[in-house]
């Protein structure tokens, strides 16, 4: 009888040892895939500023050469959510309509892209994810133009299997771009 609790308890216990142990397989493998995860969207910020850079350059080229830039397709449509592309339309459109009344300059004073009005010397650099599930992240990184760096926030949302960016922040200067579009366009009554 001793012999039989005593196997018993050895049985039982390696089969506590054998789930827990599985346990933190299954927990190792997860932390593996939100690294591998966090990694990916990394990547995919680093790619975008790439682009957005050699877009930039770009534009130098076909202003250089007399060309016209209109053909170059928007770093908006290729990289930013629908969301942020739709309060991009809704600017654009009480920006016509109030150039049209009394000749406004418009919203847009600096780009966003690149934090200034002018670029040279564009890198990024200290690319790190902040907070991330399977829809959304918050993403930091530094962003150096014309010998400036920039601390910029960039609020990533998952549309079409792809992060894409849905709000620019400038950490420094306390500047949250789509929320200055929502509050330029609630201000003139434009829905």
């Amino acid at each position: 009888m001793i012999m039989r609790k005593a196997i018993c308890i050895a049985v039982l216990t390696a089969l506590l040892c054998a789930c827990s142990g599985h346990r933190a397989v299954d927990r190792n493998v997860a932390h593996r895939s939100s690294q591998l995860d966090t990694t990916a969207l990394t990547r995919r910020v680093a790619l975008i500023y790439d682009r957005a850079f050699s877009h930039y350059a770009a534009i130098d080229s076909l202003l250089t050469a007399g060309a016209s830039i209109a053909a170059l397709p928007s770093l908006d449509s290729l990289f930013c959510s629908a969301d942020w592309n739709d309060w991009l339309g809704r600017v654009k459109l009480l920006d016509d309509s109030l150039a049209a009344a009394d000749g406004a300059v418009g919203f847009f004073e600096a780009d966003y892209w690149i934090m200034g009005q002018d670029w040279q010397d564009l890198a990024v650099s200290a690319i790190s994810v902040k907070a991330m599930n399977d829809k959304a992240a918050t993403v930091e990184c530094k962003l150096h133009n014309c010998g400036k760096v920039t601390v910029v926030r960039l609020e990533m949302t998952r549309e079409d299997g792809e992060w894409r960016i849905d709000d620019f922040v400038d950490v420094d200067n306390d500047l949250d771009w789509k929320a200055c579009m929502k509050e330029y366009v609630g201000q003139h009554n434009v829905k």
